[in-house]
């Protein structure tokens, strides 16, 4: 606790730790015995507040990252710097200081696990919500009606989507067989039409044929004519 702490750099190591639990241990480790001496200096009950709560967040990343030697060592620091700290308060506190901090520290301890408790609780709560493997419908239900009924709603409009895609499925196969039917009439049409072309070139030869007929027998009885008025 001797060494001199510059609270601007470490403020600063902070926060470059980012979200880095492994690096933002010793940061504040740091501060918390920066306001610990503080809190022995000056008898100041705030400084011990706030070196409470940096030691307590310290506390929380040591056993993030498993370092229980950390952990030890900042329980250590409380202890003793508690102990000054009580004992700059007043002379008369020599006696009962080691009670007394059995006690901040067990209080603490105690106010900690109990966050801790409803805290996992109701993360518990929000999983089970969630979480419907070991219910029957009717327990689902009667844990969280308003989750279910939003749940049914949820269900409605993915039905009601999955129809109207099936429609849609519907429309586009209409939509398919109907563009094969199109282009099989549009085939029958293209046949058609050149069976009715050679239809009309047919007729137009046989047209050219029977008047070609025609003017041969007009020729034919325009000779018997001519014949005929000759041996009459």
């Amino acid at each position: 606790m001797d060494e001199t702490i510059n609270v601007s750099v470490t403020v600063e190591q902070l926060r470059a730790a980012g979200n880095d639990a492994s690096k933002q241990l010793f940061p504040l480790v740091k501060l918390g015995k920066y306001y610990l001496k503080k809190a022995k200096t000056t008898a100041n009950g705030a400084d011990f507040t706030k070196a409470d709560a940096i030691f307590n967040a310290a506390l929380v990343r040591s056993r993030l990252v498993n370092d229980e030697k950390s952990e030890n060592e900042i329980l250590q620091e409380i202890v003793d710097i508690y102990r000054e700290f009580l004992l700059s308060l007043a002379n008369d506190v020599e006696v009962s200081c080691v009670d007394e901090i059995r006690n901040e520290i067990d209080s603490h301890k105690e106010f900690v696990a109990n966050e801790r408790r409803v805290f996992k609780e109701r993360l518990d709560e929000i999983d089970s919500c969630f979480n419907t493997t070991d219910k029957t419908e009717d327990e689902y239900k009667e844990k969280d009606e308003d989750k279910s009924e939003y749940m049914k709603k949820i269900h409605d409009m993915f039905s009601t989507m999955m129809t109207k895609l099936q429609k849609l499925d519907t429309i586009e196969n209409n939509i398919n067989d109907l563009k094969h039917s199109l282009e099989y009439a549009q085939a029958e049409i293209a046949d058609l039409k050149k069976e009715n072309k050679e239809i009309k070139s047919k007729y137009d030869m046989a047209t050219k044929k029977i008047n070609l007929l025609e003017r041969d027998n007009a020729t034919i009885q325009e000779d018997n004519r001519l014949t005929s008025e000759v041996y009459v």
